[in-house]
């Protein structure tokens, strides 16, 4: 289990554990003015709870995979939000065809990484970490399909497999960018977190760097996390 400083997250039931790249994810995006987020993938509810505790948004959590789905209501259930957090059991193409008419200011995704390497022989684990259910172009359609015209999504994906979500959205008539690259060090560039939108973007590439040189954590990675993390 992982204890942040408002909300405990149970992941003994579902592949993907607690990340720092998705706590920082989290923990960056703008959602403090949101009315409305969609959480695509939430696994332990991790990128639902932390958005919960600093907006006032209703926020809807899909998870496709059933152990992993109850792990997340656990969660969720124990939380002081769980009245503004709507967890439902379907895959994005399933919550798509069956929920035409609702649209979201804000979507979050931490989606599977990759897309051309060995897949896990471990069915669940294969899900979370390959693109065996939710490619770029589910991904893309989905977002043009749920965003409202106004709204942002923002989506954390391995340096390896950007070129290929930009051009998936760019497929389907989406304005895509990257705004924040994660560093792991100040030599190790590890992710990016891409906005979506359906009108022109006008963004800045912002920059973070988990760890210094020295292996400790840096002052912005701190300030970031503080309202989170027990020991910052």
């Amino acid at each position: 289990m992982f204890q942040f400083k408002q909300f405990l997250i149970l992941q003994d039931k579902t592949p993907m554990k607690v990340c720092t790249d998705a706590c920082l994810f989290g923990a960056w995006v703008p959602i403090e003015n949101t009315n409305t987020i969609l959480d695509i993938g939430t696994g332990t509810g991790l990128l639902a709870l932390m958005a919960a505790q600093r907006s006032s948004a209703h926020i809807t959590a899909i998870e496709p995979d059933g152990q992993t789905y109850h792990q997340a209501q656990e969660n969720v259930t124990a939380s002081s939000w769980h009245q503004r957090i709507l967890l439902v059991h379907q895959s994005l193409e399933e919550y798509v065809l069956s929920n035409q008419l609702k649209s979201f200011d804000t979507i979050l995704c931490n989606p599977p990484f990759f897309s051309n390497s060995i897949i896990s022989l471990d069915r669940r684990k294969a899900a979370a970490l390959h693109q065996t259910t939710l490619t770029h172009e589910t991904l893309a359609k989905g977002i043009q399909q749920l965003l409202s015209p106004t709204g942002q999504a923002f989506v954390l994906t391995s340096v390896y497999e950007t070129k290929r979500l930009l051009e998936a959205c760019n497929k389907e008539a989406l304005q895509a960018s990257v705004v924040l690259e994660i560093w792991a060090t100040p030599i190790k560039y590890i992710r990016t977190v891409v906005l979506v939108q359906k009108k022109t973007i006008l963004s800045q590439v912002e920059k973070m760097i988990i760890k210094s040189e020295d292996n400790t954590y840096t002052d912005l990675f701190k300030k970031i996390l503080q309202p989170y993390y027990l020991h910052f």
